[in-house]
């Protein structure tokens, strides 16, 4: 009987978590779907994909958790997604925080996932491009010019012991 009771328990408190973080009331979709200062989830893609959040002006505000497991936290354009400076969170550790433009990483941000690789750079359409700096779990780093995440113009490369490879890279590779 006690784990009847305490199962139900934990049924109802873990069904009304959700909408217990925010303060505000839960949102009631109209023909309109219009969210405004409420909490709820609202439906993108194809797939039957959320996201759930505080919503304002139907746009929502604070953190955004989305079905995939991931959350981001930052500016908001209309249905285009993350805009203006922002950090997300993948599940499985990856991390984003920088700049976007309508929902993709553009400007100046910082990329890192759970093995050690670091990126500080610029970015364009969610790619690496222009200038940045990797920094390798062993120790190695680029610094210099990035093209579609591909090492690309002027650069150099510095190995743990101390030596300097620059020059030119074209497409991921030394040339000279």
């Amino acid at each position: 009987m006690k784990k009847v009771i305490l199962s139900s328990f934990l049924f109802f408190y873990i069904s009304s978590v959700s909408y217990s973080q925010s303060k505000l009331p839960e949102c009631k979709p109209t023909d309109k779907v219009l969210y405004h200062n409420c909490y709820g989830k609202k439906i993108y893609g194809r797939n039957g994909e959320y996201y759930e959040a505080e919503f304002k002006n139907n746009l929502p505000v604070g953190e955004v958790k989305f079905s995939s497991g991931n959350k981001y936290i930052g500016g908001w354009k209309d249905d285009k997604g993350p805009h203006g400076k922002g950090k997300y969170y993948w599940k499985d550790g990856f991390t984003y925080d920088g700049e976007y433009k309508n929902g993709k990483q553009n400007g100046k941000g910082i990329y890192a996932n759970p093995s050690g690789l670091k990126y500080v750079g610029e970015f364009k359409d969610d790619k690496f491009h222009g200038k940045g700096t990797v920094t390798l779990p062993g120790g190695e780093k680029y610094v210099g010019e990035w093209k579609e995440n591909k090492r690309h113009g002027q650069g150099k490369y510095i190995f743990p012991d101390g030596r300097i490879v620059s020059g030119e890279y074209k497409e991921g590779k030394f040339i000279k």
